[in-house]
């Protein structure tokens, strides 16, 4: 029953997603002790403000409390999971932005800059923004104006949200040291391999073909690419696989052999022990 409800939140909001580039929605309170969303994958940049309770998130095998007033970021296709504590109430405003629209927003030459921070797995990125620094902040104002418009009738209303969505894109942007220190000479090429891997990740994708499509040499490819990711090209390739598995293990009654096919693994048995690697698990453990 609650992971129907979830679903069914989930589509009913989908739409705006869809005709906007972006959505912001409030779910209903949610009872302590919820598992507010199960194991997922989207492409969708997801920010989510706490208003009141407590919520345990998890994204990438990394997890973090959000007390009210905190914001956390998942990032495109980062796996990533939310369960309430023991707060009687507990509620909270999402904003969904389609990786495409942040390109669409961005000048030409820094589409690739920006869009890479947002899109990509490194555990340097920061993914949490706390109440104490986000006062006074553009990301806070961004949100608060969500909020009041989300709540009103202004016939404007998408024109101004979207101002206060760029707001937040902004205020991200400008937020984090570390996030900057990850952009390479290279961040163009680097950023359409992620782009490509995301897409692609189930077809035979090498480091070595990829160097060929962006257009540079194997060895530069490589050092720049874990420059900016912090993993190597196929490290950050099986982890794309992995978590897609982990979601499809969860989310569908499909054989382990099917899952690790749709996920670009023809052995089955190498697919079981990255699995093992990766998720501390076997498939048919996480299943269970």
């Amino acid at each position: 029953m609650e992971n129907r409800f979830v679903r069914e939140e989930e589509e009913r909001v989908k739409p705006d997603l869809l005709r906007r580039g972006f959505e912001f929605f409030r779910y209903r309170d949610l009872p302590p002790h919820f598992r507010a969303a199960d194991v997922h994958i989207h492409d969708a940049i997801e920010l989510v403000y706490l208003v009141e309770g407590s919520v345990v998130v998890n994204l990438d095998d990394r997890e973090e409390r959000l007390m009210p007033g905190d914001l956390v970021m998942f990032r495109s296709r980062g796996i990533h999971t939310m369960r309430t504590e023991g707060c009687p109430v507990n509620r909270y405003y999402t904003l969904k932005i389609r990786p495409k629209l942040i390109h669409k927003l961005s000048p030409k030459n820094l589409a690739a800059r920006i869009g890479f921070r947002f899109s990509v797995y490194n555990s340097d990125l920061k993914f949490v923004f706390r109440k104490e620094e986000l006062e006074g902040g553009e990301i806070l104002s961004g949100i608060k104006s969500l909020i009041a418009d989300y709540h009103g009738d202004d016939e404007l209303s998408d024109l101004t949200m979207l101002s206060s969505v760029i707001t937040v894109i902004h205020g991200i942007l400008k937020c984090s040291e570390a996030d900057k220190a990850a952009l390479t000479p290279a961040i163009d090429q680097i950023y359409d391999s992620i782009v490509y891997i995301n897409e692609s990740f189930a077809e035979d994708v090498t480091a070595v073909g990829m160097a060929e499509r962006v257009n540079m040499c194997y060895s530069y490819f490589a050092r720049e690419f874990k420059r900016a990711t912090g993993k190597t090209f196929k490290e950050y390739l099986n982890i794309t696989r992995i978590n897609e598995a982990e979601q499809l293990l969860l989310s569908t009654d499909l054989p382990v052999t099917e899952v690790a096919l749709r996920c670009g693994y023809n052995n089955v048995s190498y697919f079981i022990s990255l699995y093992k690697k990766y998720k501390g698990k076997t498939p048919l453990a996480e299943r269970r």
